[in-house]
């Protein structure tokens, strides 16, 4: 029992030595600045912004540079008497410059424009969205951390009135006044006691290296003494104020102002297709070649010539085109555009319903996790009494091992019964704020 109580007494110390003072506020900007998800996601905002320019929604021209060379090898052995003979190679270099420029397209360029803006402003909320949900879960994780260290207070001190207990038991055997019956069964209680306390310590450290991971912290045998305990001091909302707020902000209701958005301005691009194309084209080209064949002479035989082409000039040219029938695809590509937007504005009718329904709901809840915690409070400070006079009544003889054995059960579960209302009224403030939209604003 001695090397039991040593072996923890050593582990708690090195954890100690280990741990690091950490507030909710420090592990919230931990997350946010080391979090997977939320760095994957600013580096989706970071693409969205760089895509974000009046080149990739086609306001400039587009300029190509062209350049090729061939060239060809031939042996003529004619048939006929008055075509030449002998070897020859042509070799050919062409280069050019051409500029095409859309001068009307029925305003596309800005539709595309506007889109690409509302892309943008959509990963900034898909970050917003991905930082309130990881934020929801370091905050969840860092109180989950003390809720488990609590009830690891609570089984030491279970514990501590079991060792105690057994060796009383123990001391009475010694002098004769004790049964076998009442120290094996002490015995029995502090084995399981031991063991429910092992358990604990390690639920407790697991959930530490949980909060770790949630932060983006590498070393996830990283080891905290948490600042923020489970007591929190409830808020007061206002339910009409705050689901103001929630229509305001709540990240999933404007991603999906910002799809209908979209697909409003996808039908004045597909009406577009109906309008008249006005480009203009721009070039500057030119060639260069040599020929080189085996040339026969007035004197006889074939002496090697080389003979040089030039050619070069502009080009300039306007094309205007107006799509007149293809099949009526296009008046299909905008219905279908036009009933996208219809989903997108139902599917924005649901969220805000839905949203009235949850934000109802989780207001409620956080007012009746209120009352269960100061009900809690009450229990519990009700237990610990009785089990402190429970333990003189003990060590006078008044009541039996049976007996304290109940008030010890009675006091762990309305210490568990208060954490879990302490963590569950956490939770439900979480809710409440995260569906308000008020989540990272949290202190």
């Amino acid at each position: 029992m001695k090397y039991f109580y040593t072996t923890i007494f050593i582990t708690l110390s090195i954890l100690k030595l280990q741990a690091q003072n950490l507030s909710l506020n420090d592990a919230v900007q931990k997350a946010l600045k080391s979090n997977f998800d939320i760095n994957i996601e600013r580096l989706n905002v970071e693409d969205a912004s760089q895509l974000n320019t009046w080149g990739n929604a086609g306001r400039y021209p587009q300029a190509q540079l062209q350049i090729g060379n061939s060239a060809q090898f031939q042996y003529t052995d004619p048939a006929s008497p008055f075509a030449l003979e002998g070897k020859s190679n042509n070799n050919t270099l062409n280069a050019g410059l051409n500029l095409q420029w859309v001068l009307f397209n029925g305003f596309n360029v800005s539709l595309k424009k506007e889109q690409l803006n509302m892309l943008e402003k959509q990963a900034s909320w898909k970050l917003t969205y991905q930082m309130e949900e990881q934020i929801e879960l370091v905050i969840q994780a860092y109180y989950i951390v003390q809720y488990e260290k609590e009830k690891l207070k609570v089984l030491n001190r279970i514990l501590s009135l079991s060792k105690d207990k057994l060796e009383n038991s123990r001391l009475q055997n010694k002098v004769g006044s004790g049964s076998s019956f009442e120290l094996a069964r002490d015995e029995t209680t502090f084995y399981t006691d031991s063991t429910n306390y092992i358990d604990q310590l390690l639920i407790w450290e697991n959930s530490q290296r949980d909060l770790n991971y949630i932060m983006g912290v590498e070393n996830i045998d990283m080891q905290y003494d948490l600042l923020d305990s489970l007591n929190i001091t409830p808020k007061n909302f206002n339910f009409e104020q705050l689901y103001s707020t929630a229509l305001e902000n709540n990240t999933s209701l404007n991603r999906q102002k910002i799809v209908e958005y979209i697909q409003e301005n996808t039908i004045r691009q597909k009406k577009n297709l109906k309008a008249p194309l006005l480009t203009a084209d721009f070039g500057y080209s030119g060639n260069t070649n040599w020929y080189t064949a085996d040339m026969p002479q007035l004197e006889g035989g074939f002496k090697q010539e080389t003979n040089r082409g030039l050619g070069y000039g502009p080009n300039i040219g306007v094309t205007l085109s107006l799509p007149i029938y293809n099949g009526g695809k296009n008046n299909r590509q905008i219905q279908s555009a036009i009933l996208q937007r219809e989903k997108a504005f139902i599917e924005r009718k649901k969220i805000e319903t839905y949203l009235k329904n949850e934000f109802t709901k989780a207001f409620l809840a956080y007012h009746n996790e209120i009352k269960k915690e100061e009900l809690s409070k009450k229990s519990l400070a009700s237990a610990d009494k009785n089990l402190l006079l429970s333990k003189e009544q003990l060590e006078q003889g008044t009541i039996t091992t049976f007996e304290f054995r109940q008030v010890q059960n009675s006091y762990l579960n309305s210490s568990l019964n208060l954490f879990n209302s302490q963590l569950s009224l956490i939770q439900s403030q979480i809710t409440l704020l995260r569906i308000s939209g008020s989540l990272l604003d949290i202190k």
